[in-house]
């Protein structure tokens, strides 16, 4: 593509992004994830009405300005969209969740420049294709990044708080309130007996004993990671081979 046409193009899409309400199309964004997406369709109305609409709002907004001038966004912009990522992990939302409403945003905000071109418009569409790609390549980039960050913030967390747990368990201190909590929640009871575990896989993966671990949680057990193996207590009265 020559300068010229590239200027020619642009100037069609900014003209084809102005006749586009960034609101109404972050509103269709916000319905479509409520009725596809199972992590959006958990959240409360509140929080879909309220920060989820703002969030698909202000990203219509900026890839609207990258189509149609080529402007990307600064990182200063992309902090609402690192904010966002994190809220979805602290609250568990699913990763995949997260990624499929951007591809949906970004699906629905090119049909709509389409619905808005003109007749003899249609080819500047080429240019705003091809910068959608690198749109969302960017943004999910962004957004995926700081999800697993913080999930695996959230992660070394919890482990910490089950290593404090373990410790005062096998120390015989005291049981703080919070720690409680977290015994509760992972089925766990405070009074003993207890049977120690120490469990390896064969030839597996950090990553393999985390999952084992956090399965036997899952089932009651006090169980955290040391490397490649799994350590913990059980209920005395628990048939943990089961």
């Amino acid at each position: 593509m020559t300068e010229a046409a590239r200027v020619d193009d642009e100037q069609v899409l900014a003209a084809i992004v102005a006749r586009v309400d960034p609101a109404d199309v972050a509103r269709e964004m916000v319905e479509r994830f409520r009725a596809e997406i199972d992590g959006y369709r958990r959240l409360p109305d509140t929080v879909l009405a309220g920060q989820i609409f703002e969030v698909s709002r202000r990203n219509v907004e900026l890839f609207f300005r990258w189509v149609a001038g080529g402007a990307e966004p600064t990182e200063a912009e992309l902090r609402l969209f690192r904010d966002s990522a994190r809220n979805r992990a602290t609250e568990g939302m699913q990763l995949e969740d997260l990624l499929q409403a951007y591809r949906a945003g970004g699906q629905i905000g090119f049909r709509r420049l389409e619905e808005a071109a003109r007749p003899g418009e249609h080819g500047a569409l080429l240019l705003a294709a091809r910068r959608l790609l690198e749109y969302v390549d960017r943004v999910s980039a962004v957004v995926g990044q700081t999800y697993l960050d913080e999930r695996q913030a959230l992660v070394s967390e919890e482990e910490r708080r089950l290593r404090e747990l373990l410790d005062c368990l096998l120390d015989g201190a005291p049981v703080p309130a919070p720690l409680r909590e977290l015994a509760e929640r992972i089925g766990f009871p405070l009074t003993g007996p207890y049977r120690p575990v120490a469990l390896a896989v064969p030839g597996g993966s950090a990553r393999r004993h985390a999952q084992l671990a956090a399965a036997l949680r899952a089932r009651g057990v006090l169980a955290l990671t040391e490397g490649e193996r799994v350590v913990g207590l059980v209920a005395a009265a628990r048939d943990l081979v089961a």
